[in-house]
């Protein structure tokens, strides 16, 4: 039996995220329209590119999973939140699910399928949800389950919406949340970490289409990082980012470009390759890209 992993809807990450959107679902009416989805594109290009089978992570209420099961594909999704894989049962019942549960709880970090067990996946408005750091650990869980390809729909921009946000404020709950999607940046930047990690990687329309490695390697873990301003610096090394990226007065681009280790006395900014120097050339390094910053900002302004 082949299966197709089609990822929709809802932020797949660890930490207090899942806690987050359990509240939402719980006790905030997220996702209350039973028949909204924005995955219909997607599951439009899989019915053109048939698959056997299909898995929905970060199924919501599971309307994808059911849109799936008309067009006769086996079908089946995990979410986050444990109150949306309930509404997902109790809405959507039973249908093709194979072997395997047709809803259960689950993280994109951490799919409960074996290698290579999935026709494809699909992920429509999850990624961006995902926490900085825990992009290349999605996306090689992506590429270990899926065989054939994965269809991605992403939105490069903060929510508009932000009624659930003021939701959760209003009831002091992670007053701390000012977005939901916390991964923003252009699809290029997308597609650029999808072919990192040895995917082809094709931009067709507002999908981003993604053939995975048939061995994906496990990314190294990336170091945590903490904004000073519009700066990130890495938590561990205390370092900023490069040079190339503390003159691009772009918030959303310095977010992305987050340096990672190399190994010896360098840290290399994840966007543009650059060596940055370590040790007895670190605060020099961390005062002058402040500077370079803060002279950014200023432009912005004047």
């Amino acid at each position: 039996m082949f299966w197709l992993v089609a990822v929709t809807t809802l932020a797949a990450t660890p930490g207090d995220d899942s806690d987050i959107y359990e509240e939402l679902y719980k006790n905030h009416g997220y996702h209350a329209d039973l028949l909204l989805t924005h995955a219909a594109s997607l599951v439009d290009y899989i019915t053109r590119h048939p698959v056997e089978s299909v898995l929905d992570v970060g199924c919501s209420h599971g309307r994808a999973v059911e849109m799936l099961w008309k067009h006769g594909l086996t079908a089946v999704g995990v979410d986050i939140a444990p109150t949306a894989v309930a509404l997902a049962v109790k809405t959507r019942g039973f249908g093709r699910c194979g072997t395997h549960p047709c809803f259960q709880t689950a993280s994109a970090e951490a799919l409960p399928f074996p290698d290579k067990s999935v026709d494809a996946i699909m992920a429509s408005d999850v990624l961006e949800h995902i926490r900085m750091q825990d992009i290349d650990e999605v996306i090689y869980e992506l590429g270990r389950v899926a065989r054939r390809y994965i269809v991605l729909k992403i939105d490069s921009r903060h929510e508009t919406d932000r009624a659930p946000v003021r939701s959760l404020h209003r009831a002091k709950k992670f007053e701390h949340v000012q977005h939901l999607r916390l991964t923003v940046m252009p699809i290029a930047q997308w597609k650029t970490r999808f072919e990192d990690q040895g995917f082809d990687v094709k931009v067709e329309g507002d999908l981003l289409l993604a053939w995975p490695n048939l061995t994906p390697t496990k990314p190294l873990p990336m170091p945590d990082f903490k904004l000073i301003g519009t700066s990130p610096f890495c938590t561990h090394h205390g370092l900023a980012d490069c040079s190339q990226c503390s003159s691009t007065p772009s918030r959303a681009h310095l977010l992305y470009a987050h340096i990672v280790k190399t190994g010896g006395s360098t840290l290399e900014c994840a966007t543009h390759k650059t060596l940055v120097p370590q040790g007895i050339w670190s605060n020099l390094v961390r005062i002058t890209t402040t500077i370079l910053h803060l002279a950014n900002v200023l432009t912005l302004y004047v």
